[in-house]
């Protein structure tokens, strides 16, 4: 089963790989990126370590229009003043058992450097920047 994990967040506050790898190790949370992961890029499939063991997750990066998304009806009412003017979108997503824990300590630890809000599995409600380590670190 799939599982995606969604980060909106201000475009400018994308943190760079070595800001990443350096908050998982703050956080103890054993997960390794690869030396040439570029945050920005838009899609990727990241092979990755968890724990020593290799698992592969898929991580893209999209521009996003919250009010266009309201339009839709893709948000249920009062979820676009929670994600105010953030207008960008990034997507880890895990599709083995294996490779869920390296993907939700990315997206947590994503959430926590760039101040976004997380959607565990794609839905509200919406996991904020400083509780989503701790909120992470609950399901491991």
């Amino acid at each position: 089963m799939e599982i995606e994990h969604n980060i909106f967040l201000h475009r400018v506050r994308l943190p760079s790989a070595s800001a990443l790898s350096d908050a998982l190790a703050r956080h103890g949370l054993a997960l390794v990126l690869p030396a040439d992961f570029d945050p920005a890029a838009e899609e990727l499939e990241l092979a990755v370590q968890w724990r020593a063991e290799p698992v592969r997750i898929m991580y893209y990066a999209n521009p996003v229009d919250v009010a266009e998304l309201r339009a839709e009806g893709l948000l249920r009412k009062g979820e676009a003043g929670k994600l105010a003017d953030r207008d960008f979108l990034l997507s880890v997503v895990s599709d083995t058992e294996a490779a869920r824990p390296a993907a939700l300590a990315l997206a947590a630890v994503l959430t926590e450097l760039a101040d976004g809000c997380l959607a565990y599995a794609g839905e509200p409600p919406f996991i904020f920047a400083e509780q989503a380590v701790a909120w992470c670190a609950d399901r491991l």
